[in-house]
């Protein structure tokens, strides 16, 4: 049972000697966390907001689970992509990781919830994991391939198995042609 109210101290030294009583403690205010818009805690860290133009005119290209560019943070962001699990034109996430890299990023400057690292940037989606969050290296060296086709400035080949021990995969891909880097 929990009890609230102003108590004098007699009665809160009888209410904490009774056996069936647990513990006393004091009443507290609780507040719920600021509804204004708020960066990140690794952002502030990193300094991020603090430099550049918060990615005007820069395409960001993740090679990820899709992205669910229906959320109002990220819907005047998308601008296309490709479902290379599916072979369609419609990268909607159905695993929700490809949305959270995505949010990070770009999520809106709109006073509300969180802020990305680059509010201005434009998002490139290339679906190439599925909901299970795996995927082929032939569908993620596609992927790869669009974000170069489609301009991208900034890829993140999110899992991608362009690593030390697969250096092959990125020569396979045209991003390490066209500048982008194949790091992940």
């Amino acid at each position: 049972v929990v009890v609230g109210g102003a108590f004098d101290r007699a009665t809160v030294d009888e209410i904490a000697s009774d056996h069936d009583v647990v513990d006393v403690e004091p009443d507290a205010l609780m507040k719920i966390a600021s509804l204004s818009q708020e960066a990140p805690a690794g952002i502030v860290r990193t300094g991020a907001r603090s430099v550049g133009d918060g990615g005007e005119n820069v395409a960001v290209c993740v090679v990820d689970t899709g992205i669910d560019y229906r959320l109002p943070d990220l819907i005047d962001r998308y601008v296309g992509g490709h479902d290379f699990v599916h072979g369609d034109d419609d990268p909607m996430d159905d695993h929700g990781h490809g949305t959270h890299v995505a949010g990070i990023i770009a999520a809106d400057d709109d006073t509300q919830g969180v802020v990305g690292m680059a509010p201005h940037a434009l998002l490139l989606a290339e679906k190439a994991l599925s909901s299970k969050g795996s995927g082929s290296y032939s569908n993620i060296i596609a992927a790869v391939n669009a974000c170069v086709d489609d301009g991208a400035s900034v890829m993140l080949p999110h899992h991608a198995p362009f690593s030390e021990e697969n250096p092959r995969l990125c020569q396979v891909s045209t991003a390490d042609l066209q500048g982008l880097g194949c790091s992940s």
